[in-house]
């Protein structure tokens, strides 16, 4: 049953009452430590790095020859020089909308498109997710457990491993559906705690529920859909009344087929427009692994023992996450949620109830969130080094040593630094 959360008189009451006011604390809290991410392991030269261009390309395409004219689809080039070009089928790029807006303005403003400000968009949209997370936490801890203080600390905690985790920091390189898609879903949770508050659902409650079904159908249907459906089957399982009064048709099929529909309006727009143009895509059997294909993973198993996962991602040793692999499956960032907030807040808020509310499981928890963001950051810094060590290291060899996300990663680096330690243990016995 939920507690009556308890008043500290330091604390403002807005926050108390889990309203706008107390996502703003959690926004700001990630603010800092965005700034710190890129005073630290994002403090990079940009205009000396070489990123993918594939999405770059696609967002100069729509600024400069037409957003419509082009389906808003993934051309790389103008259709007008290349009718022959293959198109990413895959997504409707609805991820990149916001990078396409902000890059109008960095084209308004400086004449050209901003690097800097694509990468300052990335960690922005996984510093969104990670403060609304850390809110759902808060929000939950609250009615569970009712001391502020501890609720803070939980999500906090929560906000913290989550806005560090190394493959949300590797969005700083490219952004990917994987990271827009986590602001609706964890959106979507939040409305469903809030809808466990009160009996009847406003008007206001429904709206927002319908922009965020449509913004996870249009960014990626098949994500949004398992969303969905693992979400209903808990729910009529485990909580029914939690459903009730929603307006499902309303706010949960329209918006969905809305989105769908859009996507499908956009392909094909441009197969009937652009005829030569080739759309592809993997298919289902691929993405599911029913293909037989090892080329990525074997078995499930290998999800969490294959070295090989940690090195494709490009994230570093796989003892460094070992537990984040636990947590997220070693591949997809969305996957870590639910962990983040069993282990972080549901676990020593659960704890704390049954012992009385010592208070001593949350100060454990929230310092092993403080530790363990650490060690993912140095785990990603030793996977994507800054370039005075890269520079440092390249002076001791004759080979070019590129700043490419796509293929400078641990499996690539590790290599460099054991033949740097070689040479001076050669150079010793000499």
């Amino acid at each position: 049953m939920p507690m009556k959360p308890t008043a500290v008189p330091w604390i403002p009451r807005a926050l108390l009452r889990g309203r706008f006011a107390c996502f703003l604390f959690f926004l700001l809290f990630g603010m800092v430590i965005y700034v710190f991410l890129f005073l630290s392991v994002h403090n990079r030269d940009v205009g000396k790095l070489e990123f993918r261009q594939k999405y770059n390309d696609t967002i100069k395409v729509w600024i400069e020859h037409g957003y419509f004219k082009h389906g808003g689809l993934a051309f790389c080039r103008p259709v007008d020089e290349n009718q022959r070009q293959k198109i990413w089928r895959s997504s409707s790029m609805g991820f990149l909308q916001a990078a396409h807006l902000l890059e109008r303005i960095s084209y308004a403003w400086n004449g050209g498109f901003s690097q800097r400000l694509m990468c300052f968009h990335n960690q922005a949209i996984v510093w969104i997710s990670s403060a609304l997370l850390g809110f759902l936490a808060f929000t939950m801890v609250l009615q569970y457990d009712g001391r502020l203080v501890s609720a803070l600390l939980l999500g906090v905690s929560c906000q913290s491993v989550y806005q560090t985790f190394p493959y949300n920091l590797r969005y700083y390189w490219e952004i990917y559906p994987s990271a827009v898609i986590c602001i609706f879903a964890i959106g979507y949770l939040i409305l469903v705690e809030r809808s466990l508050r009160q009996e009847t659902p406003s008007g206001f409650h429904h709206v927002l529920r319908v922009v965020i079904v449509f913004g996870m159908f249009y960014t990626e249907p098949f994500t949004a859909f398992f969303f969905l459906v693992t979400y209903y089957l808990i729910a009529i399982v485990m909580h029914p009344s939690v459903i009730k009064g929603q307006r499902h048709i309303l706010t949960i099929i329209i918006p969905g087929l809305a989105g769908i529909l859009l996507y499908l309006g956009q392909l094909y727009y441009v197969k009937l427009t652009y005829p030569e143009v080739e759309l592809v895509g993997s298919g289902w059997l691929f993405r599911t692994g029913l293909d037989g294909s090892t080329k990525y993973v074997g078995d499930h198993f290998g999800l969490l023992f294959d070295k090989r996962r940690f090195l494709v991602s490009g994230i570093g040793n796989w003892k460094y996450f070992f537990m984040s692999g636990l947590m997220s499956m070693g591949y997809l960032v969305h996957l870590v949620i639910p962990f983040i907030l069993s282990l972080l807040a549901f676990l020593p808020s659960y704890l704390e109830r049954i012992t009385k509310q010592t208070g001593i499981f949350v100060v454990v928890a929230t310092l092993v969130a403080f530790c363990y963001s650490i060690v993912q950051l140095r785990a990603y810094a030793i996977a994507y080094p800054l370039e005075s060590v890269v520079t440092s290291l390249s002076s001791n060899r004759s080979e070019d040593l590129r700043l490419d996300n796509s293929e400078f990663n641990l499996d690539h680096f590790l290599p460099v630094i054991l033949r740097h330690k070689n040479a001076k243990l050669e150079a010793k016995k000499d």
